[in-house]
């Protein structure tokens, strides 16, 4: 009774905005869209099939994936710092490049993604997908400085048993930018996005959460806490603009834990050109 309440407060906050009509496109941008959807298909298939499964009970795997990770970024001529620690006697590490500010490069916006998949899973949506947008943001960016630092992380150990664990890849993150005492203005976390079916019934949740998400998945999900007002406004204004497809915004108390399993998923692709 007590999380059915969290959830229906929760909940109440919520913002919905209509489908966006999708915008006219020209023979080159059709090409460019193509070009991209065909990278991040590269990516993934890598990823989930050229390497399948990648954690910390298949460790050469999940060093395979952070190799993969690393050679790219190092291709687009970035500098790419690793953030080694052991768990268990085994070593992992969380991946980083940044691009940085023009005006302001105290402030970091992060963009982060899982590369570990769970156990018995290849990975694919849960986190190939995200960890192939990670990817291609980084190409776009690499040509587009930002007025503040941008920085891309790579995390391992986000799935069980190490989820909410000290040995959690964005947790070491995390505390390592507060030893540093680091200003992190957002953290956008990419989770899941590869999954999209036009099929009623295609999604389903248990109450109440039936009430407020789609049985179709055709949408994307923006979370952030109350504490993240600004981060709630920031990158949905900018997609808002650009989808083609829903965006709802939620916007949840830290009492209210939500899963993000399947619940982001592109119509196709996108181009972003924010000014942070």
């Amino acid at each position: 009774m007590v999380l059915s309440f969290f959830l229906g407060v929760s909940f109440a906050m919520m913002k919905f905005r209509p489908t966006i009509e999708r915008p006219k496109i020209n023979k080159g941008e059709k090409q460019r869209i193509d070009e991209l959807g065909n990278r991040l298909k590269d990516h993934v298939t890598f990823l989930a099939e050229t390497i399948g499964e990648r954690n910390l009970f298949i460790p050469e795997n999940l060093h395979k994936a952070a190799f993969y990770i690393h050679t790219f970024w190092q291709n687009l001529g970035y500098e790419v710092k690793k953030q080694a620690f052991l768990v268990e006697g085994l070593s992992c590490e969380n991946l980083s490049i940044e691009i940085p500010g023009k005006e302001k490069p105290e402030e970091i916006i992060l963009l982060g993604a899982h590369y570990d998949s769970v156990v018995g899973s290849p990975g694919a949506n849960d986190n190939g997908s995200a960890v192939a947008s990670l990817l291609e943001i980084s190409r776009l960016f690499s040509h587009q400085p930002q007025k503040k630092t941008v920085r891309l992380v790579a995390f391992t150990n986000e799935e069980p048993p190490f989820f909410q664990k000290k040995s959690m890849g964005s947790r070491v993150c995390a505390q390592r930018c507060r030893e540093q005492k680091e200003k992190i203005l957002a953290m956008v976390s990419s989770e899941t996005i590869g999954y999209y079916s036009e099929v009623p019934k295609s999604q389903r949740y248990p109450p109440p959460l039936n009430f407020f998400i789609p049985i179709k998945v055709i949408f994307w999900v923006w979370l952030a806490t109350f504490s993240r007002e600004n981060s709630l406004k920031l990158l949905p204004n900018i997609l808002w603009k650009v989808l083609t497809f829903p965006l709802n915004v939620w916007q949840l108390s830290a009492l209210c834990l939500v899963s993000s399993g399947q619940t982001i998923a592109p119509s196709g692709s996108i181009t972003i050109q924010p000014s942070w």
